[in-house]
């Protein structure tokens, strides 16, 4: 949700939400009650965010924060990861 919302993208909002990916899906009933929208809403109102994000600047944004920087290909590639993940969810 902080992606969608969050006025100045950041770059660990990305890096974490694909890292809590690996570890469970999200949890649309709380995302719903949350922000008064249905699944499908919400998927093309991320959708919509993510194609505004500059994944470039943002890996640049994170770096700093990783263990490696190699892990920024976590948000370069994220558009990719996103749209195989969402397949299984619409």
């Amino acid at each position: 949700m902080t992606v969608v919302e969050r006025k100045r993208e950041k770059g660990r909002d990305l890096f974490d939400v694909s890292y809590l990916m690996g570890l469970a899906e999200p949890d649309f009933s709380y995302i719903g009650k949350y922000m008064n929208i249905n699944q499908e809403q919400f998927l093309k109102l991320f959708d919509a965010r993510l194609n505004e994000l500059d994944l470039s600047f943002l890996a640049r944004d994170v770096e700093p924060f990783l263990f490696s920087s190699e892990q920024k290909v976590r948000i370069l590639t994220f558009k990719d990861y996103w749209n195989t993940q969402k397949d299984k969810w619409s």
